[in-house]
Order: structure tokens, then sequence, then C-alpha cells
């Protein structure tokens, strides 16, 4: 069974931006994707 990162409530996330001024959250404990 696999867990939501964003259901931890001591996790952490990146707040991401790309080119066409899209936003999302990234855990922290996850790579940052290029692009």
């Amino acid at each position: 069974m696999s867990t939501n990162p964003f259901d931890d409530e001591k996790g952490s996330c990146f707040a991401l931006i790309n080119a066409e001024d899209q936003y999302s959250l990234w855990p922290s404990f996850a790579v940052v994707p290029e692009g």
C-alpha cells in the first residue's frame, strides 16, 4: 500500500514553477525533474 506524501504532517515540499507559470508542490525527498 502506498502512502500519499502530502498526508505527512511533518513532510516538507518544494514549490515548483515551470516555463508556463504553472505551479506544483513536490515532496522534498523526491528528485526534482528537469524541465
